[in-house]
């Protein structure tokens, strides 16, 4: 926090986003490889942006390998995971 003489002290704006409640994870499809070799993974995040990263992590791939990512709500109810094989293999 900051504060200057006879000033109410002010939070930072990255120490207000810790101070809210927590969101609860939803189901991401994140895209990745190429062609016939063209996958998906389902992650549970509270953002598109923070799935995007998840996968690029796990899977050792660059922002750029990684591709689309969608919200996949009818996989919420498996939060926080993992999906059922069998459920996405329905999907695929």
């Amino acid at each position: 926090m900051s504060a200057t003489p006879n000033q109410t002290p002010v939070a930072h704006p990255e120490d207000r986003a810790e101070m809210t409640t927590p969101q609860k994870p939803k189901a991401y499809q994140v895209d990745h490889g190429e062609g016939l070799g063209k996958r998906f993974v389902v992650v549970f995040a509270v953002s598109g942006a923070s799935a995007r990263r998840e996968v690029a992590s796990m899977l050792d791939l660059t922002r750029n390998e990684v591709g689309g990512c969608r919200r996949a709500p009818e996989f919420d109810k498996f939060a926080p995971g993992p999906v059922p094989v069998g459920v996405l293999t329905a999907r695929a």
